[in-house]
């Protein structure tokens, strides 16, 4: 598989898992797809392809999610590493603000910290 391939299953994958903690968290709240998606102001078939990963949160939207819904992302909820570190929404207003070249930076970075915390499981796993 190529790297260019392996990213893209891993940006989707966690997409996909990020929308999957975003919408459980509607529900336990007791919220519509409709009603969230008026309160965060984005239509409602394109909430409901953010939270089955098919398409990327922008930054901000993703703060103004949460905000909405009373919670925080954290790395761990992400899949990202063991241990919860809250993501606080200014750093997801931070992200939005970064030149695209430095967007892709930290994607890049948070990439490899999956890959390394996956092969750490894989090698934990096998011992």
């Amino acid at each position: 598989m190529s790297s260019h391939s392996s990213k893209r299953m891993l940006r989707a994958g966690l997409r996909e898992t990020i929308g999957a903690r975003l919408r459980a968290e509607r529900k336990r709240r007791g919220l519509t797809a409709k009603a969230l998606a008026d309160a965060i102001g984005i239509r409602p078939d394109a909430l409901s392809l953010m939270e089955r990963g098919q398409q990327a949160i922008p930054a901000e939207l993703l703060a103004d999610w949460c905000h909405h819904l009373d919670t925080r992302l954290t790395f761990s909820s992400a899949g990202i590493e063991q241990e919860p570190q809250s993501l606080p929404p200014e750093y997801a207003r931070l992200f939005n603000t970064l030149k695209p070249q430095y967007r892709k930076l930290v994607l890049d970075h948070l990439e490899l910290v999956v890959r390394l915390s996956e092969e750490r499981n894989i090698s934990s796993a096998e011992e």
